[in-house]
């Protein structure tokens, strides 16, 4: 099998990325479409419902009338499938894709439209786009922004939480004031291990290993408090970004569980049909989800994350602190969690209760499509494109 190496300028830096890919063979697809699979390769770039000016930062919170256009965001080392469908706006190149690594409860893609200098292209070789990451471990980034370094120690970029990068091991190199964790492939690059965490191409099989899910979801939650909150947002907020930064409800949620190796739907109205349901309150446990409908629509509107006893953690624009913050049930609702039934009406909402991590056969398929983005590849042909 074939290696490229692809070498992409990032302000005035190198980075080196070396992946071993497959792509359809010549008489699967027509001659005359450009078909490819792109990888992110910047920090992150904004996924689109159609192509618009330059999204720079704006006054936060950031809420949907404001940024109308945003659908997700999608993090250095994203997969998207690119199949022929391209504009120019504004004197810069957009592509359509669909995200291999967000995805609905029915397990399609996300699709929308990112500028083209934002991915590159893996071509020339087959098939298999995972072939790389089925032989080898990964990590994720756990902290908010996280640099990265060449041999030399120079410092390359910084990458946002929830990017996923191949482990190749421990350096032996005496870098101050700790280790740092070698990852990508062919020419390595080097992250400070307290900021990341390491995942196993083996799925999860132990029951240990399960529980401890819940205690590292609230672990990195954390990072995210005080963050402004910004519609369509995946990415943890930076201050010197010039364009919009920070998470939504979902995004925050999403980001969480992407960081444990596991990975959910995109949405919040995606996300509850994808849940197991529960009943009530009472039931909920840490890492578990808190939803909120609309009264008249009956559509899922908002997503909380359960935490400890009482506790609540939520990226919230509709009332103040406009941000992530952490606020008991108690405030949030009126009642203890152990009072409140799913389908209650409280206010202009009804509340519904989910979790991922309560049967063990869900965390599995949840950490096999973070392993294994082909899965959504192979529904590509599934989604419904309104032009």
């Amino acid at each position: 099998m074939k290696k490229i190496i692809f070498i992409k300028i990032i302000s005035i830096n190198l980075i080196f990325v070396s992946i071993n890919c497959m792509m359809p063979s010549s008489s699967t697809f027509s001659n005359n479409i450009e078909i490819s699979i792109r990888q992110v390769c910047v920090p992150f770039t904004n996924l689109q419902k159609k192509p618009t000016k330059n999204n720079f930062k704006q006054e936060y919170p950031i809420l949907s009338t404001d940024s109308p256009e945003i659908e997700s965001q999608l993090l250095f080392g994203e997969y998207v499938f690119f199949e022929n469908k391209k504009q120019k706006f504004n004197h810069e190149k957009w592509i359509f894709v669909y995200c291999l690594e967000q995805f609905n409860a029915n397990l399609t893609p996300l699709t929308g439209w990112i500028k083209k200098k934002d991915s590159i292209r893996i071509s020339d070789c087959n098939y298999d786009i995972y072939d790389n990451i089925k032989k080898n471990n990964f990590i994720t980034i756990t902290k908010p922004w996280c640099p990265i370094y060449s041999k030399n120690k120079d410092f390359l970029i910084a990458i946002p939480i929830g990017t996923r990068l191949n482990f190749i091991g421990v350096s032996t190199k005496k870098f101050s004031p700790e280790k740092i964790t070698v990852s990508s492939t062919k020419d390595k690059i080097y992250i400070y291990s307290k900021n990341i965490m390491q995942h196993f191409k083996k799925p999860f099989k132990s029951i240990p290993k399960i529980a401890n899910i819940r205690k590292n979801i609230k672990k990195i939650a954390s990072e995210f408090l005080g963050m402004p909150y910004a519609w369509g947002g995946r990415t943890p907020y930076s201050e010197n970004s010039c364009y919009q930064t920070s998470v939504d409800c979902s995004g925050f949620v999403n980001l969480l569980y992407r960081c444990c190796g596991l990975a959910i739907p995109r949405n919040s109205v995606e996300l509850y049909k994808f849940c197991n349901k529960l009943n009530s309150g009472k039931e909920l446990e840490t890492g578990d989800f808190v939803f909120l409908a609309d009264t008249k629509t009956k559509t899922i509107k908002h997503v909380l994350l359960s935490l400890e006893n009482q506790k609540l953690q939520e990226s919230i624009g509709s009332e103040k602190p406009y941000a992530n913050r952490t606020i008991d049930f108690n405030n949030r609702f009126g009642k203890n969690k152990e009072n409140i039934k799913s389908g209650d009406i409280i206010g202009k909402r009804i509340i519904y209760f989910g979790s991922v991590l309560n049967d063990e056969e869900k965390i599995k398929q949840i950490n096999e499509l973070f392993l294994n983005c082909e899965l959504i590849l192979a529904n590509k042909d599934n989604v419904e494109i309104n032009d």
